[in-house]
């Protein structure tokens, strides 16, 4: 009988053993799943992804000439909902279409609210805890970008997706943004231009993947829009302790990353035209960063969508569209785009991106990039995408 007993206490011993459960992580909020673990189950299996478009149905986000960023944000997720699913190493939950909650986090709201402040509370007492013993360091307003503070039921809402994506599978969160900043008018865009990565403050359990996570999409990026020139977000990948969206109070135990992609008062997102296109594209390329994390890149020839096009007329100065979009993307990847020489790109004597988006528009930095393209291959420098100009260019990066 004793034998039987310690043996059925070694099993029980055992089985506990095996069973995975959430570590500390050194300052005392829980651990989530680690880089190389979340690589080996895409390698092994499935990744549940949820892509959060910034804001909610029908309220909130940043408005411009007409333009609401969260239109824009359910554009590039449903693009990137699209990319991710065409391979089978995806499960992908949107949150949200333009005028309604996902079914699954609409009842999840309407059925545990009093649960979701119970759980928000728990966790700002972990934090004043865990500052009041000295192992969690409070970030103080200067050493962190300024943010709007979401409205009390807002707050509740995305503290709930974030308590839903800890209870239901979720291996990584992706908060798609559009930039803004306070500086602009009704119809003055704002003096700032780029994107920027959020990603959880180190001290939060999820923060060393959720950083990997940005640091494989910001190049990707890169290749064809500006890094944010807003003070604080210059490196691209910004560490932050107070965004829900990232797990402020350590409630989100996932990786997650917040995209900010670009400032709405940018002509890429107020020219109609070509809207789209630029959508689109920023999907693409943060599809292309996950690949790269997840150690399956995708072999491309272009960083974006709008590649190879073929070059049929020749744009009016002042004029929109998609073939300007990508004539300036095709310039920009061949490097004259903006021209080092041009007034227009120029910042301090540096050619920027920031100054000369990628933005489907026809100004000052488009003719001066296809004047240098035309100098560099010995042809009139008009400015315009004339025949000789058109037939060159189709022959570099035409279908």
């Amino acid at each position: 009988m004793k034998r039987s007993v310690l043996t059925l206490a070694l099993l029980l011993a055992l089985f506990v053993s095996t069973v995975p459960v959430l570590a500390k992580a050194p300052t005392g909020f829980e651990s989530g799943v680690s880089t190389s673990e979340l690589q080996q189950a895409y390698a092994d299996g499935t990744i549940h992804i949820l892509i959060v478009p910034g804001h909610e149905p029908m309220y909130g986000g940043a408005v411009y000439q007409g333009v609401y960023e969260r239109e824009l944000t359910v554009e590039i997720s449903n693009k990137l909902s699209q990319l991710l699913e065409q391979n089978p190493h995806y499960e992908v939950t949107v949150a949200r279409t333009g005028d309604a909650w996902n079914p699954s986090l609409n009842n999840y709201f309407d059925r545990n609210m009093k649960s979701i402040k119970k759980f928000v509370d728990t966790q700002k007492k972990l934090m004043k805890k865990l500052v009041r013993k000295g192992t969690v360091e409070e970030r103080g307003e200067e050493e962190q970008v300024d943010h709007a503070t979401a409205p009390d039921d807002v707050a509740l809402r995305l503290y709930g997706i974030n308590k839903w994506a800890n209870e239901n599978d979720v291996d990584l969160v992706l908060s798609l943004h559009i930039n803004d900043a306070p500086d602009h008018g009704e119809d003055t865009p704002s003096a700032y231009a780029g994107f920027a990565a959020y990603v959880p403050d180190p001290q939060y359990g999820n923060a060393g993947p959720s950083r990997d996570i940005a640091e494989a999409i910001v190049p990707r990026l890169s290749a064809l829009n500006a890094v944010s020139t807003l003070p604080g977000e210059g490196d691209g990948v910004v560490e932050d302790q107070e965004l829900i969206a990232i797990g402020s109070y350590g409630t989100l135990l996932v990786p997650s990353v917040l995209l900010e992609y670009g400032y709405i008062t940018e002509p890429k997102f107020t020219n109609t035209e070509v809207r789209k296109t630029v959508a689109d594209d920023y999907a693409y390329q943060t599809y292309l960063g996950l690949q790269d994390f997840f150690k399956a890149p995708i072999s491309t020839k272009y960083p974006t969508l709008a590649l190879p096009y073929q070059f049929a007329g020749t744009p009016a100065v002042g004029s929109s569209s998609p073939a300007v979009y990508s004539l300036q993307a095709g310039l920009h990847t061949l490097g004259f785009y903006p021209a080092a020489t041009s007034s227009s790109a120029i910042a301090t004597h540096t050619p920027s991106l920031a100054l000369c988006s990628v933005s489907g528009l026809m100004n000052g930095c488009t003719i001066d990039a296809i004047k240098a393209f035309q100098k560099k291959n010995s042809l009139e420098q008009t400015g315009a995408l004339g025949p000789k100009t058109r037939t060159l260019l189709n022959s570099l990066i035409g279908i």
